[in-house]
């Protein structure tokens, strides 16, 4: 895993910076946790650096660094649906580092369940576009940017006299307002997606997806760790889960699978 060094030195920085709000509810010291995590992790002890990660993260602190790290520790134990979890948790603070992304591809190569040809359509694919560039608040800051580009060039449109000039305005305001209404739906889509139909991830070796909430329905079929799939329905103890495209759905212990997004 690369750039181990300067992410620790990053993840130090940040917890520092963190723990002066968190200082009052955190056990532990978290700067000597992170140190202790990246000592074990250097030392081959794969388990006890995932559990050290795991405690930062248990005391409120997301950073997109803690959890790439943790993603490299459950990566090493062979651990494909925490890796995955952790890595895609890290990729939604930090969209656009390469080596999550990569670690990322790596992990899912090998799951069991290779889930291929879903989300092809273009809203699928500019969903993925501005998850893999933009961070949701980055999205909502674009989206508020080029609304107000689109309203100063209106009233420029309307104001400006010289008829070349004003062709132009017009085509720029066509333009932003594209973008803005593409921006806004993929803003909606992410929201949707965390809100609605949260992302998850099966952490279990195996589980059996059942018609109903409950050992005594019929199984629908089996899922392996590191499958993602989306929630749609969450109770005490199951989950109705929902594979990619929509296609396959079923109830799931909710014990088997963990949320993406952070509560």
């Amino acid at each position: 895993m690369k750039r181990r060094l300067v992410f620790s030195i990053i993840a130090l920085f940040m917890v520092v910076i963190s723990s002066r709000s968190l200082s009052a509810q955190s056990s532990a010291d978290p700067i000597a946790v992170m140190g202790q995590a990246n000592q074990a992790y250097e030392n081959g002890q794969f388990e006890q650096a995932a559990q050290l990660y795991a405690l930062l993260v248990g005391e409120g602190f997301e950073d997109g660094v803690l959890y790439y790290n943790l993603g490299n520790a459950y990566f090493k134990q062979e651990d494909w649906g925490r890796a995955i979890l952790n890595y895609r948790r890290a990729q939604q603070l930090l969209p656009r580092d390469p080596d999550i992304r990569d670690n990322l591809l790596l992990a899912q190569a090998q799951t069991v369940d290779q889930l291929e040809g879903q989300g092809t359509d273009l809203l699928s694919q500019a969903f993925k576009f501005s998850r893999r560039w933009l961070t949701l608040n980055e999205m909502a800051l674009a989206a508020l940017g080029l609304w107000f580009v689109l309203i100063l060039l209106i009233i420029v449109s309307v104001r400006v006299r010289h008829e070349r000039l004003k062709q132009w305005v017009v085509y720029a305001t066509i333009v932003v307002g594209l973008l803005f209404v593409g921006g806004l739906f993929s803003l909606g889509g992410r929201l949707y997606v965390e809100h609605v139909q949260p992302e998850a991830v099966v952490v279990v070796e195996e589980i059996d997806v059942m018609s109903g909430p409950g050992e005594q329905y019929i199984k629908e079929f089996t899922l392996h760790n590191g499958t993602e799939v989306s929630l749609l329905e969450t109770r005490p103890r199951w989950v109705r889960l929902m594979l990619p495209g929509g296609q396959l759905q079923g109830w799931a212990p909710a014990s088997a699978v963990e949320e993406i997004v952070v509560k």
